[in-house]
């Protein structure tokens, strides 16, 4: 948690549960900023999020009896000083306030989180968000990232439009999302925009459009790989090698060993370990397929 900040915080709480009760450790009073504090229930115990009013909070701490090192729980149990107890937030609401924390850089990631336990009831506003070029680049960002962790085809179009945007940083939003996405949405449109990002080198869009790849793909993309392993743009050559790990062939492993050995000819200068590693990684992930390709074929020849 933060005191008097205007930074949100997320904390994993039994939502309307009452507190473990033990060892009374001890009492705080903290001041919560204008964005108050994101209260959201643990895996497993439902979905419900509150918003935390602003002003003093009194937070008493109580732990497992026992020796204060094997202590098996802590629990905070928080009470606003300054306003009344807050109640589980209407679906709209919630939405609204989680889409406007995507422009806060500090905030973002744990929006993200938050709307994708949301889930689909969000899309339709994510994806609003992430057309509308009159909105901040850091929001239409986070919604490309948020409407790939929830999924489903409904997204699918919005994030192909977002990877053409102006703005360069909206696009690695939208690769991200595609990095997130279940290969179950995949098609080969997705593949071919996805193969064309991989020359779009601002802001680190073609290093996560390969990373993307390797989740997508199919060995129609080896070609637009192999091009990106052997650019100039050395600071995207391990991503390539990642990705050819997932859609490569024993065709690339010549290739693939003279990049583990230096024999390649290039200087990644301090990039090399990053390069050499995706490579080995590369090489490995490739011969297991192939090995396991031999043993189905041995088994089919006997059977």
């Amino acid at each position: 948690m933060t005191t008097a900040s205007d930074v949100p915080v997320q904390v994993t709480v039994g939502v309307g549960r009452a507190p473990l009760q033990g060892v009374h450790i001890g009492t705080a009073v903290i001041d919560i900023g204008t964005e108050g504090i994101e209260l959201c229930s643990p895996t497993g115990a439902g979905e419900d999020l509150i918003e935390w009013p602003e002003g003093r909070t009194n937070v008493d701490i109580l732990g497992a009896s026992g020796h204060i090192y094997e202590r098996r729980w802590v629990t905070f149990a928080l009470t606003p000083l300054d306003a009344a107890v807050p109640q589980i937030e209407h679906l709209p609401n919630q939405i609204e306030r989680l889409t406007k924390r995507l422009a806060n850089g500090t905030a973002q990631a744990a929006a993200v989180e938050s709307l994708r336990r949301v889930g689909t009831p969000a899309v339709p506003r994510l994806i609003e968000l992430l057309l509308d070029q009159a909105e901040s680049r850091e929001a239409r960002y986070g919604a490309g990232c948020a409407l790939g962790r929830i999924g489903g085809t409904e997204v699918v179009d919005p994030l192909l439009a977002a990877l053409l945007d102006p703005d360069a940083h909206v696009r690695r939003g939208a690769a991200t999302g595609f990095h997130s996405l279940s290969r179950e949405y995949s098609n080969e449109r997705v593949r071919l925009a996805l193969t064309r990002s991989l020359q779009d080198h601002a802001d680190r869009v073609d290093w996560i459009s390969a990373m993307a790849v390797a989740e997508h793909g199919d060995p129609s993309v080896i070609p637009a790989l192999m091009t990106l392993a052997q650019s100039p743009h050395t600071d995207v050559v391990d991503a390539a090698f990642y990705a050819l790990a997932g859609v490569g062939d024993e065709s690339l492993v010549p290739f693939i060993e003279r990049v583990i050995n230096g024999e390649d000819g290039r200087d990644y200068g301090p990039l090399t370990p990053n390069v050499r590693l995706a490579a080995r990684r590369a090489k490995a992930a490739i011969t297991s397929r192939a090995n396991r390709r031999s043993r189905y074929r041995q088994k089919f020849l006997r059977c």
